[in-house]
């Protein structure tokens, strides 16, 4: 949403220049239009970047020199910034969750990864760079009744739980990892092994579709 104070052209162009940033970072085509924003519109670009959280989408391509246009000053250092944080949370979260797996897997536990650092990590990863995309901790699906010793193995590899609200299982789990808290959201349904491949994968095409289209709302902001 533009900001009341705004002039409406400098807050069109903005929008408009990040569009094209943001289709050459993709690699969608032939971005067109002016590769130089104007001098006004570049508080209003920045703004923009940050509202929408593609800053560290960016960043690769401007190091790669995909973005073909001249960015406002601050633009790159405010991008590798982003980039960092996100990739360096992003490798301590799948660190912790192939451990995980691994214990669970030995423990003849079955969990399923889910949500975002599901879609970073494995070989069929949906985004190769694990710093593009906030993994947001982690998610796993497990069975009702692997659940309580699911909590027991996470605790013992460091991981704290409050107990729920009836005084039963744990509602959250989390672990603090130097300044980064590291929390784990745990799906209750059937069994894993439950749900097929062909679906999980289904829905991973889905969450790339969602995010391609995610991405295209900026044009309407």
């Amino acid at each position: 949403m533009r900001d009341s104070t705004e002039p409406p052209a400098v807050s069109a162009a903005a929008r408009r220049h990040l569009m094209i940033r943001v289709r050459e970072a993709l690699g969608t085509g032939p971005a067109g239009g002016p590769a130089r924003l104007p001098e006004a519109a570049e508080e209003a670009f920045v703004c923009a970047i940050m509202r929408h959280r593609i800053a560290a989408l960016l960043y690769p391509a401007i190091e790669e020199g995909r973005i073909a246009g001249e960015l406002p000053v601050d633009v790159p250092g405010l991008c590798r910034q982003a980039y960092f944080t996100i990739l360096r949370r992003n490798l301590v979260t799948l660190e912790h969750g192939e451990a995980l797996l691994t214990v669970a897997r030995e423990a003849g536990l079955e969990l399923q990864p889910r949500g975002p650092w599901a879609w970073l990590q494995g070989d069929t990863r949906l985004f190769a760079d694990p710093g593009v995309r906030p993994a947001d901790g982690l998610r796993f699906a497990v069975a009702p009744c692997d659940r309580p010793e699911f909590v027991d193995l996470a605790r013992r590899l460091g991981f704290a739980a409050a107990p729920g609200p009836d005084g039963g299982d744990p509602a959250v789990l989390w672990k603090t990892i130097g300044r980064l808290r590291l929390p784990i959201e745990v799906d209750v349904g059937p069994s894993p092994s439950s749900v097929s491949a062909a679906l999980f994968d289904a829905v991973s095409g889905l969450e790339r579709v969602r995010y391609a289209r995610w991405l295209g709302l900026i044009d309407v902001h």
